[in-house]
C-alpha cells in the first residue's frame, strides 16, 4: 500500500471515529415558564426604594415576585450517562412585592427586569420515559429598575442598574419522548455579593427538543 492510500485510509478512519463520537452526543434545547420570589435583606433593599416610591408604599421591601422565561441548552456527551454542561439565559419581570407596609401587585411601565446568565453542570436520569434531573452552577444577573413608573409618562426615564452573582441548584421530575422532553422543578439560588443572606426560590415548567 503506497503512502497516498495510507493517508486516505487514515483520513477515512478518522472521519468514521469522529462521526461516531459526534453521533453519540445529545443536545437538549428548551424554554421554561418561571415564577420567582426574591427574598431581600438590608444590603439589597436599597436598590428597590424607587419601586416602593412608584407605588406609594412605605417601609422596606421584603421580597419581589417575578415571572418570565428561561432558555436552556444542555449537552450530554453520552446518552448512556447523561452528565454534561448546562447554559441558560433567564429574563424575569416584576409582578408583585411584599413590604413592611403590606403586599401588592406591581405593573412595570418601563420594562423593569432581571437578566441572568447561568452556567453549570446537569445530571439527568431516565427510567424508560420518566425520571429526574438536577442542575448546579453559577449565575450572573443584571437588574434594572425604573425610578419613574407613571402612566403615560413621556419624559426621559432613569434607571437603577446593579449586578448580582451567586450559585443556583435545581431539581425536579422529567418526562422524555423520542425527540422532546418536559421538566417540572424548583430552583434555589443565593446571591453572594451581599454580606447578608439574599436568596431566590422559583418554580418552573420546561418544554424542549432533543437533537442527537
Amino acid at each position: 500500500m503506497n503512502k497516498a492510500k495510507k493517508r486516505i485510509l487514515c483520513i477515512l478512519v478518522f472521519l468514521i471515529i469522529t462521526a461516531n463520537a459526534y453521533s453519540a452526543y445529545e443536545v437538549w434545547y428548551g424554554g421554561a415558564f418561571v415564577g420567582n420570589r426574591n427574598f431581600l435583606s438590608s444590603d439589597s433593599q436599597q436598590y428597590y426604594k424607587p419601586m416602593l416610591e412608584n407605588i406609594g408604599a412605605t417601609g422596606e421591601m421584603k421580597h419581589v415576585r417575578r415571572i418570565g422565561l428561561n432558555l436552556e441548552m444542555v449537552v450530554f456527551p453520552s446518552p448512556n450517562l447523561r452528565i454534561g454542561p448546562y447554559i441558560a439565559a433567564e429574563f424575569l419581570f416584576p409582578v408583585g412585592y411584599s413590604a413592611t407596609s403590606g403586599d401588592g401587585g406591581y405593573l412595570s411601565r418601563n420594562f423593569d427586569r432581571r437578566s441572568t446568565l447561568k452556567l453549570g453542570l446537569s445530571y439527568y436520569k431516565i427510567f424508560t420515559r420518566f425520571g429526574f434531573f438536577t442542575d448546579i452552577g453559577m449565575n450572573l444577573s443584571i437588574n434594572r429598575i425604573a425610578t419613574t413608573n407613571e402612566k403615560n409618562h413621556k419624559g426621559p426615564v432613569e434607571y437603577i442598574t446593579f449586578g448580582e452573582y451567586g450559585y443556583f441548584a435545581d431539581a425536579g421530575i422529567l418526562a422524555k419522548t423520542d425527540n422532546s422532553y418536559f421538566k417540572l422543578g424548583c430552583t434555589f439560588a443565593q446571591e453572594l455579593n451581599y454580606s447578608t443572606f439574599v436568596f431566590d426560590i422559583a418554580l418552573f415548567a420546561t418544554f424542549g427538543f432533543i437533537i442527537d
